[in-house]
């Protein structure tokens, strides 16, 4: 176990300030990042894209489906299971993880890939939300009210977010998503990372983890920067009527 001293920036997980807020998604040809944007709407939207859906929207934007995909996998921005679905897009998640945000409006709950991710929604689509999390070691829901500039309340008051990983290479889907969760207590959440050998990290307040999830998230789905640099343009794909994605 090391417990390593963090900023409460994107580095603290792993993430060069180049994939942080407007920049997230540079790394992308414009046309990917078109769709990898389409992809977190309808993610925030309560609705995750099917394959065809996915397949359609690239057809848009003229390109294909499964080589943007792939590219977007490889920056680790999404992943996909076996059969081509969607099942994460940082900070959503397909499937229940323990983090769930209620944003203001009464639309479906959404499932967030960590606790750091889950406090990163309300403030990148900039809606109040109910951000509720499951304490590992206890189960005990850990409820957080947050307003679109981050301001925060607690029910209990005083938790704790560790920030974790395991010593091994992968993506953070699994290096890191698992291990970020939110804890009662400061006491709570050293004991558990004590306890893992395996893991480095470190615990920050619930402000440090607020302006954590806002550098990474707040701006995500803004139009970007004039300074970036020009991606080269990705050649057009056929169309979803002739080609499925399939994933070798």
């Amino acid at each position: 176990m090391s417990q390593d001293h963090l900023r409460p920036d994107g580095e603290a997980i792993g993430l060069a300030p180049e994939r942080c807020g407007s920049r997230r998604g540079s790394e992308l040809a414009p046309p990917e990042r078109e769709l990898y944007r389409w992809i977190l709407r309808r993610f925030a939207a309560a609705s995750p894209p099917s394959v065809s859906d996915v397949e359609r929207a690239a057809a848009e934007q003229g390109i294909a489906a499964g080589a943007a995909l792939r590219r977007m996998e490889e920056v680790d921005l999404v992943h996909r299971r076996p059969d081509g679905t969607i099942w994460c897009a940082y900070p959503f998640s397909a499937q229940p993880t323990g983090h769930t945000v209620e944003l203001e409006g009464g639309q479906p709950p959404l499932h967030a890939m960590c606790a750091i991710d889950a406090l990163g929604i309300p403030l990148m689509l900039r809606r109040g939300a109910v951000v509720r999390c499951a304490e590992p070691t206890t189960g005990r829901e850990l409820v957080i009210r947050i307003d679109p500039t981050g301001e925060s309340r607690s029910e209990p008051a005083g938790p704790v977010a560790l920030i974790a990983r395991t010593l091994g290479e992968g993506p953070l889907a699994s290096s890191c998503c698992p291990l970020i969760n939110l804890f009662g207590s400061r006491r709570l959440a050293e004991e558990f990372l004590g306890g893992r050998p395996d893991l480095t990290g470190a615990v920050l307040s619930l402000t440090d983890a607020v302006i954590l999830a806002r550098a990474v998230f707040e701006g995500v789905l803004d139009d970007p920067p004039p300074e970036w640099p020009v991606s080269p343009p990705a050649s057009p794909g056929p169309s979803s009527r002739s080609r499925r994605d399939r994933r070798s």
